[in-house]
């Protein structure tokens, strides 16, 4: 995932904490934090203020999945 969000333009020093559920970076411009925003709501992880439904968690269940087999 790291790597994934680290592609993103205008975003760097992506850090994810899997025991805490968070995510930091660094972003140079509200566009930036959008579209990793954005990102992480198409890979099934939404922001805390944002709805996670069914839909959402199967993404998430299927995006971790893949990365184990990688």
């Amino acid at each position: 995932m790291t790597s994934k969000l680290s592609e993103l333009d205008d975003i760097s020093d992506v850090s994810v904490d899997v025991a805490s559920g968070t995510v930091s970076f660094e972003s140079e411009s509200t566009t930036g934090t959008q579209e990793l925003k954005d990102k992480l709501k198409a890979l099934g992880y939404p922001a805390v203020n944002e709805k996670n439904g069914l839909g959402d968690k199967a993404k998430s269940y299927d995006s971790c999945a893949t990365g184990r087999f990688k």
